[in-house]
């Protein structure tokens, strides 16, 4: 029932953008916000973790294999606390392939009051996939973490609808959703 900010990001991160996303989630927690991601490795899956240890919740979008991912104690404890949801678009059964992966990246821009990119390294994948739907869409605004992002792919990223640098992002403008509208 908590308004959400989404974070996603690259599978492979680097040091600085553990520490971003660690600061970035105990900001967007103190204000009240859920976390909402893919809970794919990487920066998805750290955002998601960090809220739950701060004792707060996040909602993870699945593109499969959701009862695989909700078998393990640690993930039914959180379950049952209240603190998370994981949900899919796709049969709980389903396996993974590329199309369901993507296919899942509006749900994360469409429960989001606003997304953070916590890294992305290339104008390819599913980082970039969902910041040109949510883009073409007008769903959010989207916020890029600006130290160390290549200035090609920086141009192209700022030139898109709605696509903002990070050091825009302040928690106290951002407007709460109400309703899911695609």
């Amino acid at each position: 029932s908590n308004p959400s900010i989404g974070i996603v990001g690259s599978r492979d991160i680097n040091h600085s953008t553990e520490n971003y996303i660690k600061k970035a989630v105990s900001k967007i927690n103190e204000y009240g916000f859920s976390i909402v991601s893919g809970a794919a490795k990487g920066v998805d899956i750290m955002a998601m973790n960090e809220s739950l240890e701060n004792g707060n919740c996040s909602i993870g979008i699945l593109g499969s294999d959701l009862i695989k991912n909700s078998r393990d104690r640690e993930t039914i404890n959180f379950i049952n606390n209240d603190q998370l949801l994981l949900i899919s678009p796709e049969f709980p059964d389903a396996h993974w392939t590329i199309g369901r992966a993507m296919g899942r990246n509006k749900y994360i821009y469409l429960l989001s009051s606003s997304v953070l990119v916590g890294q992305i390294t290339q104008d390819s994948g599913g980082t970039w996939s969902g910041i040109k739907e949510s883009s073409k869409n007008n769903w959010n605004k989207v916020y890029i973490k600006s130290s160390n992002l290549d200035p090609d792919l920086r141009d192209k990223l700022l030139a898109m609808n709605e696509v903002l640098l990070d050091i825009d992002f302040k928690l106290e403008e951002i407007e709460i959703k109400d309703d899911i509208s695609i």
